[in-house]
């Protein structure tokens, strides 16, 4: 694995960490406003929509199903599959996750981590981008709709 590789590796873990507490926390009933993670690691400025970025993506877009989900547990690991169908695009997509069996709640992770998986590959580039820089405050060329 090259550098580069591994630093992305360890970024996309950093963000799975988060997301996972994240995840927990709503389950805890807070109210959850941290949509964009920004922090910098390896010398480099790190910023991505958060779990409840992707929420607040697809609220705002709307028109998803999911349509098929499976969970299956195998090697202390909970894997869950999670198909969504975009019926503005008409195109489904899989989005896959895990969590450690042994967590407090493996299930709801690996399946809430799976969702976010499939949403924000039906999420385009543009609206990323317009829905971070409006959450840092910046200005963009078009307001996020």
């Amino acid at each position: 694995m090259t550098e580069k590789q591994e630093l992305a590796t360890s970024d996309f873990q950093d963000m799975e960490i988060r997301d996972e507490g994240m995840i927990l926390a709503e389950m805890e009933g807070e109210f959850l406003q941290n949509y964009v993670y920004s922090f910098e690691k390896g010398g480099k400025q790190i910023t991505n929509l958060s779990y409840a970025g992707v929420k607040e993506a697809i609220r705002r877009r709307g028109h998803f199903q999911i349509i098929e989900q499976s969970v299956t547990e195998a090697n202390g690991k909970i894997r869950a599959l999670v198909k969504v169908h975009d019926l503005v695009n008409d195109i489904d997509v899989l989005g896959a996750s895990e969590a450690e069996a042994d967590k407090p709640f493996a299930y709801v992770l690996a399946v809430n981590k799976a969702e976010r998986n499939a949403y924000s590959k039906l999420i385009p580039a543009k609206f990323f981008a317009e829905l971070i820089a409006e959450k840092l405050g910046k200005k963009t060329e078009t307001p996020f709709k």
